[in-house]
């Protein structure tokens, strides 16, 4: 694991507080003297190549930079927090495990029932009264689920995997476009690369960012179950690449978008494969914006997804970042 991928792997980013993710990627882009801004939903945009102004030669490629959390709603005279949700996630995988704050403090995730909902949840801090938890948290401050980094010859595991992942790939396939002087000069359209904020509170981030751009297509990279665990349907499997989501809860992929990915697995001898998710993405809220959008999702599969301990194999990581590279410059 590389120092890029360490550092975006363990850098604090629930929904709404991105701060840390962005700015590992700010001075990524930044060391490649690429064009970037933040907007004012946080969203960091980076700009390569040119059109003139053609509608038709602006993309836009999108990853999310946020997870989900949890968020202290109301602190008890006794010090326990109660709490909610941020993002759409099986609350009760997370009993007993250990959360973190963005000022570094810790506590426990507890729960006063056998698979408990999150109002009969809480974290313990380990204080006796509501003044000293005062001291370490306020209500509204937000926690990560903690976990350790297990690198493994194959895989990585870790929590964030979905979708630090994707943003490390989106930033090593802008570092191959900006060392390949002669694809660079050749690149006649416009390429947005975006790492998007509040993606598990509903693309919040990706659509004020496509409003923006207005771009004619939309890519978004993002991780999706694997299916190769015992149970399961073994479609999508690690080790065995990237797939095109053709279709999910909130998106139909536009079938331009889902030939221009079909001529790069071409290009690169691969055969993609073909994923109806059951999840959704930024491109819910994309494909909407302006006028409309047309836009497609490439995925990568992750074992765990949504849990403190996903998985991702280093392979289908290579493999997005060729493909993301070679679609930018079709």
């Amino acid at each position: 694991m590389n120092k890029l991928f360490e550092d975006l792997v363990g850098a604090f980013g629930v929904s709404g507080h991105e701060e840390e993710v962005r700015s590992v990627i700010v001075e990524q882009l930044n060391s490649l003297e690429v064009e970037n801004k933040v907007d004012n939903m946080g969203n960091v945009i980076a700009k390569i190549g040119r059109s003139n102004g053609e509608e038709e030669k602006r993309i836009m490629i999108s990853s999310h930079m946020d997870t989900m959390g949890f968020i202290v709603m109301y602190i008890e005279d006794n010090g326990f927090l109660r709490i909610g949700k941020v993002g759409e996630f099986d609350e009760a995988a997370f009993v007993n495990n250990m959360v973190e704050f963005e000022n570094g403090n810790s506590g426990r995730i507890c729960g006063t029932k056998d698979s408990p909902k999150i109002d009969d949840m809480y974290i313990d801090l380990g204080v006796e009264s509501r003044e000293e938890a005062l001291e370490l948290v306020r209500e509204g401050d937000v926690c990560i689920i903690t976990s350790n980094v297990i690198e493994e010859e194959k895989n990585i595991i870790a929590p964030a995997l979905d979708n630090r992942v994707g943003c490390y790939m989106s930033l090593k396939s802008i570092e191959k476009l900006i060392e390949n002087k002669e694809s660079l000069e050749k690149l006649d359209k416009e390429i947005y690369f975006v790492f998007s904020t509040q993606n598990t509170l509903g693309g919040r981030g990706a659509r004020a960012a496509a409003y923006e751009i207005n771009p004619m297509y939309a890519l978004v990279v993002d991780g999706e179950n694997a299916g190769d665990t015992l149970g399961g349907s073994g479609k999508f499997s690690l080790g065995k690449g990237t797939g095109i989501k053709f279709m999910d809860r909130t998106l139909l992929m536009h079938h331009e978008v889902k030939e221009q990915l079909e001529k790069v697995y071409e290009k690169m001898d691969k055969k993609p494969h073909y994923i109806f998710g059951e999840t959704q993405g930024d491109g819910e809220t994309i494909h909407k914006e302006g006028v409309g959008v047309k836009t497609g999702t490439l995925v990568y599969p992750v074992r765990y997804k949504d849990t403190n301990m996903e998985m991702v194999n280093y392979k289908d990581i290579e493999e997005g970042i060729e493909v993301i590279y070679n679609y930018t410059t079709l």
